[in-house]
C-alpha cells in the first residue's frame, strides 16, 4: 500500500484516481494526508473516490475530515461531511450539528444522515 500513497502524489490525474481507489480496497493510514490533499482536487472524481477511501480507513481519518469541514471549498466540505456520516464516529457529533446550519442542502443532508445514523437527534416519548 506504500506504492498507492506514493501514487497520489503522481501528475497523471487518472494515476491518482486509481490510487484513491486502491486505497479504498486496501485501507492504509499512511495515506491519510495525500487523500485530504486529493479530496480538494478540482477533479470531482479523484475527490469522491479520495473521500471514499477516508470512509475505509475510518477512525484515523476523522480528525483530518474534521479539519477539512472546517474550512475546506463548499465541494471539499460536501465530501467531509459524507466521509464523517459514514464513519460514524462520536468525535464529529458537534461539527455535524454545526453542518445542519450549512447554506448546501446536501451538506445538510449528509450532516442529518450522520447524525440519524449515530441515534442522536431522536426524540423518544411515551404515547
Amino acid at each position: 500500500s506504500a506504492l498507492l500513497v506514493a501514487a497520489l502524489d503522481d501528475p497523471d490525474q487518472s494515476v491518482r484516481q486509481c490510487a484513491a481507489l486502491g486505497l479504498r480496497l486496501k485501507p492504509d493510514p499512511g495515506g491519510i494526508e495525500g487523500l485530504i490533499e486529493s479530496m480538494q482536487s478540482q477533479d470531482p472524481l479523484l475527490s469522491s473516490l479520495a473521500a471514499d477511501a477516508l470512509v475505509a480507513i475510518g477512525e484515523p481519518a476523522v480528525p483530518a475530515l474534521l479539519d477539512v469541514l472546517s474550512r475546506g471549498s463548499p465541494c471539499t466540505r460536501l465530501q467531509a461531511v459524507r466521509a464523517l456520516a459514514l464513519v460514524e464516529d462520536k468525535r464529529a457529533v458537534p461539527a455535524l450539528f454545526a453542518a445542519l446550519d450549512d447554506q448546501s442542502s446536501l451538506v445538510q443532508y449528509w450532516a442529518e444522515n450522520g447524525l440519524e445514523k449515530m441515534g442522536i437527534g431522536m426524540t423518544f416519548f411515551k404515547p
